[in-house]
């Protein structure tokens, strides 16, 4: 599933993150500010230098993974993207008739009928 999504672009949901183990919790709309808060005041109780530590340690192992250099290259392929033919006539299309309805048209081959 995950490289059909980065094929098609597609978005999951919060509960669907969940249930494929991606995320830790998917609490209901009507409790997320709740949720955030709480969990914003249990950050904030960890003392600086101890939040320093934990970025820099999870910030070397991205590294470590090539994040950087996926960073370059995604930069990189953008770029290249943007001039051909597609690119072109997706600028021209934006200016045309905006940039969401380039946007609705671009993506409209990827909707997904509903299978429940």
């Amino acid at each position: 599933m995950a490289i059909h999504r980065l094929f098609t672009g597609d978005s999951i949901s919060g509960k669907q993150a969940h249930e494929w183990g991606l995320a830790i919790e998917a609490p209901p709309t009507e409790k997320l500010n709740e949720r955030f808060e709480y969990l914003l005041e249990r950050i904030a109780r960890v003392p600086v230098n101890q939040l320093t530590m934990m970025k820099l340690m999870i910030n070397q192992t991205l590294m470590a993974q090539g994040l950087y250099q996926s960073q370059l290259i995604s930069t990189i392929f953008d770029g290249v993207a943007r001039h051909t033919k597609e690119g072109y006539a997706f600028q021209r299309r934006a200016a045309e008739a905006g940039f969401k309805q380039a946007v609705k048209e671009r993506d409209e081959p990827f909707d997904q009928p509903s299978f429940e």
